[in-house]
């Protein structure tokens, strides 16, 4: 009988911890997604390349933020705009939409304020 509560209070101490690791880990990304979105929104623009491929992801836009490269997945971009090499200027918002499956994408976005570059 001991054993089984030693087991219990064992399992129950493993489970906690694994919780807070999971949420530790959850806030960590929330707060790099804060990061990238502050960057970004207000009256900075940032400028991407857009990207279309048959076979992977169907559509995303490759864009330089401040110290990285990062791959957005656009839910709003007109048809005029899919056009492979396209270079765009755009503010944007996170999007809680999905991602395709098989795309390796950082981020699902809403566009606004979309022009074209020369």
């Amino acid at each position: 009988m001991k054993n089984i509560i030693e087991l219990s209070v064992l399992f129950l101490a493993v489970a906690c911890g694994n919780q807070k690791e999971t949420m530790q880990e959850k806030e960590a990304i929330e707060e790099e997604i804060e990061v990238v979105t502050e960057e970004t929104n207000g009256n900075s623009r940032v400028v991407g390349v857009v990207h279309v491929s048959e076979t992977e992801c169907p559509l995303y836009i490759e864009t330089r933020l401040k110290d990285s490269t990062a791959n957005m997945y656009p839910m709003n971009l007109e048809e005029k705009y899919k056009k492979e090499g396209m270079r765009l200027k755009f503010n944007y918002a996170l999007s809680r939409g999905q991602q395709p499956e098989n795309c390796d994408i950082d981020f699902v976005v809403s566009m606004t304020d979309v022009t074209l570059m020369r």
